[in-house]
């Protein structure tokens, strides 16, 4: 077994162009940061494919007859998902985890399916006559980033033709008051940024996804997203951290007029981190519970947002 050590840099607060679908990506290279982590470089375990299972409402089941409905408790849902579910599927599934959106539940099969067998196994759960709809719980990714890291360079705010021209919007707003919700991969402490973060959230439940040892907690900081090769089902190459929501959320509200760094499109708004993409990605029902929390809903096991979000960026 080989070991890497990554020291992790000070995050830098990248700017995010709003053309940015026509830039180009730039690797940035591993950097410092204060953490160390360590790579065991040994054969990969690709996740499972997981589902979310809309069952019925109750009122429905009943009017069709149906008693002892798999959405009454835990210990039915599990038993369901083993026999019922196991059996349609042709494969052994096992309960996850509620979302916070009612009737919805996630289910995994134990290994990694294709795309046929996805999509096959999705029809075969829906014929259960207790389920409403099935959908994958798909890995969602961060989109690509440029690399700019002076104002000079942030041509997108001020450009006259394709920019914002947010430095005449800033005459007028910067966002104070506003509180905006940044659902990505955490965030990195910046000195550039720290002044607007405010008390966040780690949604992420799978361990494996989340890379910091645990599962959902209040340390919404970001560990890193790093991933050794075909790590991700499929074939991928080995990936370093991309440090995505600090990015993000340095476009958002990095601090300005400090004669440091960048500016933030919104200086005068605080930033709510939310961190629901780890290794590979991010799961849908994650993300899913992540938007109620921010908005100041309720989500089991999970204290309330004490500073509910008037927006949400999911870049």
């Amino acid at each position: 077994m080989q070991h890497k050590t990554f020291n992790l840099s000070k995050v830098s607060l990248l700017t995010l162009s709003a053309l940015s679908l026509v830039a180009t990506a730039v690797q940035a290279a591993p950097q410092k940061s204060g953490i160390t982590v360590e790579i065991n470089e040994t054969k990969a375990i690709e996740p499972p494919t997981r589902f979310i299972v809309k069952y019925k409402s109750a009122a429905t089941l009943s009017a069709q007859g149906l008693t002892g409905a798999a959405t009454n408790s835990v210990s039915q849902l599990k038993a369901h998902a083993a026999s019922e579910l196991s059996s349609r599927a042709g494969e052994p599934m096992r309960f996850v985890r509620s979302l916070a959106v009612a009737n919805r539940h996630v289910v995994k099969a134990e290994r990694r399916l294709s795309k046929a067998e996805t999509a096959r196994t999705i029809e075969l759960l829906a014929q259960d006559p207790m389920v409403e709809s099935v959908e994958e719980d798909r890995m969602l990714q961060i989109a690509a980033i440029p690399n700019d890291t002076q104002y000079t360079s942030q041509w997108h705010y001020y450009e006259s033709t394709g920019g914002l021209r947010a430095n005449t919007a800033w005459d007028n707003a910067t966002g104070a008051g506003v509180v905006v919700a940044v659902l990505d991969t955490g965030y990195r402490p910046h000195a550039d940024l720290n002044a607007n973060i405010l008390p966040g959230y780690d949604m992420i439940s799978d361990s494996f996804v989340g890379n910091d040892g645990n599962a959902r907690d209040s340390d919404a900081r970001d560990p890193g997203d790093w991933v050794l090769a075909n790590e991700c089902g499929g074939s991928n190459p080995a990936q370093d951290s991309s440090w995505h929501g600090t990015h993000v959320a340095g476009t958002v509200a990095a601090v300005t007029n400090n004669g440091s760094g960048v500016a933030g499109v919104a200086y005068g708004a605080k930033v709510v981190p939310v961190r629901v993409l780890g290794k590979c990605g991010g799961y849908t029902s994650d993300i899913a519970d992540g938007i109620i929390w921010a908005s100041g809903g309720t989500v089991s096991g999970v204290p309330a947002n004490a500073n509910p979000a008037k927006v949400i960026n999911m870049s």
